[in-house]
């Protein structure tokens, strides 16, 4: 499981160095996400020469659906199963339930698999 609050923001030398490493696994998840506005065809060459990884993006916000869309297209070009690919979907913050819905639908439209992740303020006094 790599842990990184944004992968996609360090030098390309070290996202190979990362990629270099993580080879020897018979799977890796990206489970904090890679940010789809940095995602790039040379990052997802790389992703492929791994062992069944699990990408996720996320599409927090209406709007962001370009991003998330071209980053799913540039996995699948570089040989990655749209069905590997995980797309965080953030629902009740700044949004309506119905934007969330669409959002979700979006994600299966592109054949990925949405991940609703609901928001919960750090001080809530009630869920």
């Amino acid at each position: 499981m790599v842990c990184d609050n944004n992968l996609l923001a360090a030098s390309h030398a070290h996202f190979a160095k990362v990629i270099e490493s993580l080879k020897p696994f018979p799977a890796c998840d990206f489970n904090q996400g890679l940010d789809a506005r940095l995602f790039t065809k040379w990052h997802a060459d790389l992703l492929a020469d791994l062992h069944a990884p699990i990408i996720r993006f996320s599409l927090d916000y209406t709007g962001e659906e370009r991003h998330v869309a071209l980053a799913v297209e540039t996995c699948c070009e570089a040989g990655l199963p749209a069905s590997d690919i995980r797309i965080n979907v953030l629902i009740g913050f700044n949004d309506t339930p119905e934007g969330a819905l669409c959002r979700c639908r979006a994600v299966v439209a592109l054949g990925a698999m949405p991940c609703p992740m609901r928001y919960q303020p750090l001080d809530a006094t009630v869920k």
